[in-house]
């Protein structure tokens, strides 16, 4: 586990910046996990759609577990249109 974020560490794409997301999630950080996601979320209009919702997915949950319940119920949505 803590290889891989330190091999992560370094790496600033799209792809590196949301397993580094995904790991914060697996470490309940999610202030970190939301922070990442908001850096890549410009991003998505260029990235397939299960990239985009993988994303979506992930900022509703931090948002759920950070208690902006309205905010994960409004991503969220967006995620399954």
């Amino acid at each position: 586990g803590r290889a891989m974020a330190a091999m992560l560490a370094g790496r600033r794409d799209f792809v590196g910046v949301l397993l580094q997301a995904e790991y914060c999630q697996f470490e309940q950080n999610w202030e970190g996990a939301f922070g990442m996601y908001q850096s890549i979320f410009d991003q998505l209009p260029s990235r397939s759609p299960p990239e985009q919702r993988q994303v979506l997915m992930g900022i509703s949950r931090c948002m759920y577990e950070m208690g902006n319940y309205d905010g994960a119920i409004e991503i969220g949505q967006g995620a399954i249109e």
